[in-house]
């Protein structure tokens, strides 16, 4: 009968949270860089996108590392960084306890000084599907982060 409960909830959740779930494209005129990060499976438990935000590398990290602790809907188990701009983070969904993996790459190789490259995968580390959780998790983290870059 928890299980059942838990699904529920799960389940309502995952509809509710869905409603919010976009990605701005990126500028068409803009060259964009091959995602440095390893593709995702052929399962349907990842998503790995590229985006360009107007503000140097330095500042887009820090407001990557800002957005992950903003997401309170998942409790973050931990967060690496390493001097080529790669923050890695492991997420443990509440309830179940499964870990899932996000990785974000600060591109500062951009041929526009104003416009700083990120690659973002967020990937389930057990299962097959994840009913668009990664997915979810990414356009947060982004939507965050984009507030927290363009705060006056």
């Amino acid at each position: 009968m928890k299980i059942f409960f838990a699904v529920l909830v799960f389940l309502s959740f995952t509809v509710i949270i869905s409603c919010n779930n976009s990605i701005k494209p990126i500028n068409s005129e803009l060259k964009i860089p091959e995602n440095t990060l390893a593709p995702c499976p052929e399962s349907p438990n990842c998503f790995r996108t590229t985006q360009a935000l107007k503000a140097a590398p330095e500042t887009v990290q820090q407001a990557f590392l800002k957005s992950l602790s903003l997401n309170n809907a998942e409790k973050i188990e931990e967060v690496n960084i390493s001097d080529k701009k790669l923050i890695n983070a492991v997420f443990k969904i509440p309830i179940f306890g499964w870990l899932d993996d996000v990785v974000i790459h600060v591109d500062s190789n951009s041929s526009n000084a104003d416009i700083t490259f990120v690659h973002i995968k967020s990937s389930s580390r057990e299962g097959y599907y994840d009913l668009g959780v990664n997915k979810r998790r990414v356009n947060t983290i982004l939507k965050h982060a984009r507030k927290e870059i363009n705060k006056p």
